[in-house]
C-alpha cells in the first residue's frame, strides 16, 4: 500500500498564489521521508493533504489499492506542539489511541505500557503529562501514535523545540519503534534529514528530489 499525493495544487482564500503547485509524493510502507523547504513553502501544507485535513483546489491525494480508505483513517500525527491531556497519566494519554480502535480498557493500558516502554517512557508511566520534559511529551504522543497501528505516520517539525541531545532521543523513538509504519517528516533540520531513507524539497510548489 502506498500514500500518494498526485499533481496536487492548494490555494488558500487569503492568498492569490498557489501553495501547493502540482506537487507529486508517493510514499511506500516502511520507508521514512524527511520534506525540507523554507517556511511557506508549503511542507506542513502537504502533509495535511496526506493526512486528509486539506482537500486539494485541483489533483488529488489517495492510497493507492482497490479498498477504500479515509486518509484520515490510515494516518497518524505527531506534531511540533504537543496535544496531551495535563492532569492525565503518560499511560492513559497512550492508552486513548487504543481505546479508540475500540480496545478495552485493560487491552489498551497493557498495550500503551509496551508503547512507552519502546520510546524510553517506561518508568514514567503513572506520571501525569504536566510534570514530563519536552522530550518526554513528544515520546508520548510518538507511542499513541504507534498505538494507534496506522500504516502512515506523518510528523510536522516534531524537534523543532527541542535541544539535540533530546531531539536525538525523539527521533530514535519515532524511526526504531514505527515497526513497518512509513513515516514523513516535515523539518527544518539537516541533522533530521539525515536519518531518513529518502529526502525531498518543495520549492515553487513542487515536491523535488534533494
Amino acid at each position: 500500500m502506498h500514500l500518494v499525493a498526485d499533481d496536487v495544487y492548494v490555494r488558500y482564500r487569503k492568498t492569490s498564489r498557489d501553495v501547493l503547485a502540482g506537487a507529486c509524493l508517493r510514499v511506500a510502507q516502511g520507508e521514512t521521508i524527511a520534506v525540507l523547504g523554507p517556511s511557506g513553502s508549503g511542507k506542513s501544507t502537504l502533509l495535511s493533504v496526506l493526512g486528509g485535513l486539506v482537500a486539494p483546489t485541483r489533483g488529488s491525494a489517495h492510497l493507492d489499492h482497490a479498498e477504500r480508505q479515509s486518509l484520515r483513517d490510515v494516518t497518524a500525527w505527531v506534531l511540533q506542539t504537543v496535544n496531551v491531556l495535563p492532569e492525565r497519566s503518560a499511560l492513559d494519554n497512550a492508552a486513548i489511541a487504543g481505546l479508540t480502535r475500540g480496545m478495552s480498557h485493560a487491552a489498551a493500558r497493557k498495550e500503551a505500557q509496551v508503547r512507552l516502554s519502546d520510546v524510553g517512557l517506561g518508568d514514567r508511566l503513572d506520571d501525569a503529562a504536566k510534570v514530563l520534559s519536552g522530550g518526554e511529551l513528544q515520546r508520548v504522543v510518538i507511542a499513541r501514535a504507534l498505538m494507534s497501528a496506522r500504516p502512515f505516520i506523518l510528523a510536522d517539525e516534531p524537534t523543532g523545540q527541542l535541544d539535540r541531545a533530546t531531539s536525538d532521543i525523539v527521533l530514535d523513538a519515532l524511526f526504531h519503534s514505527a515497526a513497518g509504519a512509513a513515516v514523513v517528516v516535515v523539518t527544518h533540520d539537516r541533522a533530521v534529514a539525515e536519518r531518513c531513507n529518502r529526502v525531498v524539497r518543495i520549492h515553487d510548489g513542487v515536491v523535488r528530489p534533494a
